[in-house]
């Protein structure tokens, strides 16, 4: 076998290994402090967890329990009322519920130090 042969045959066995091993779940170092990691799927989630939102153009998304949602939409048993810089209005039943996109302690503004 040549050498060029060789070494595509080591890659594409090395690839084939590569795509077998378990995949490593990573820390988003993105994601706010307190704020639960995403589950696997499996398991569903107690309430609403708000990881972002998007205001351009007119157009408002928010992303609840790892789903892209429009005002009018329903997720996990409500109804997204309202999307705002920091935090969504949803309705289940008769209830208005507010989900906050960062709790306030970690919004605060901190002292920049001058020398």
């Amino acid at each position: 076998m040549s050498d060029g042969r060789w070494r595509w045959g080591l890659a594409w066995l090395l690839l084939a290994l590569a795509a077998q091993a378990p995949a490593e779940v990573l820390d988003d170092p993105t994601r706010p402090p307190g704020h639960p990691l995403p589950s696997s799927g499996k398991a569903r989630v107690r309430g609403w967890h708000l990881t972002g939102i998007w205001i351009r153009d007119g157009q408002r998304l928010a992303l609840i329990n790892g789903r892209l949602v429009r005002p009018g939409q329903h997720i996990d048993g409500a109804q997204l009322l309202t999307v705002g810089p920091t935090a969504v209005r949803l309705r289940k039943g008769e209830r208005i519920i507010t989900v906050r996109l960062l709790s306030r302690r970690v919004k605060q503004a901190t002292p920049v130090a001058r020398n």
